[in-house]
């Protein structure tokens, strides 16, 4: 069984988030980090190892929130959901998974969501910075390298 071990990040804010609430032509997101994968339709709910507020009537939020929890294995996944007060179920906009061992430790990024729901998630963006997390097995690269990996896990590019 693998140890637990303490993971940082701070969830910095997202970008070009689709119109959820037709009403009021914006959404309210919120930002739930898991440590297992959630199933395609986002209705999964694994526990939760932080959440961010809800920003209400936001397509452009940003939330500058900084989390520390315990994880075991090396995959963090971010959900991107649309709070609704009046409906069972809050809309999932998309989410983001990170393989810990590719990150490197205080880089700021921006990482695309993925809905195979929903084709404008391509356009949203998450930008996230992971503080700590897997002690003494980081990979850390230089820009410039020929040989750089981009590692099993999405969009880890800048801006």
């Amino acid at each position: 069984k693998q140890e637990k071990r303490v993971v940082s990040l701070t969830i910095h804010r997202t970008t070009a988030l689709p119109v959820c609430d037709h009403d009021t032509g914006s959404s309210d997101p919120y930002v739930v980090i898991f440590g297992k994968d959630l199933r395609h339709d986002g209705k999964h709910r694994p526990k939760e190892l932080g959440r961010t507020k809800t920003l209400k009537k936001n397509l452009e939020p940003v939330w500058e929130e900084t989390f520390t929890f315990k994880l075991r294995g090396n995959k963090i996944v971010f959900g991107i959901y649309d709070y609704d007060f009046l409906r069972p179920n809050d809309d999932f906009i998309g989410q983001v998974a990170l393989d810990l061992t590719w990150v490197s430790p205080g880089a700021r990024l921006w990482y695309p969501l993925v809905n195979p729901n929903d084709s404008w998630a391509a356009d949203c963006m998450i930008e996230i910075t992971v503080h700590q997390g897997v002690e003494n097995n980081w990979k850390i690269f230089n820009d410039d390298d020929p040989n750089l990996d981009a590692g099993p896990f999405l969009g880890n590019f800048k801006l």
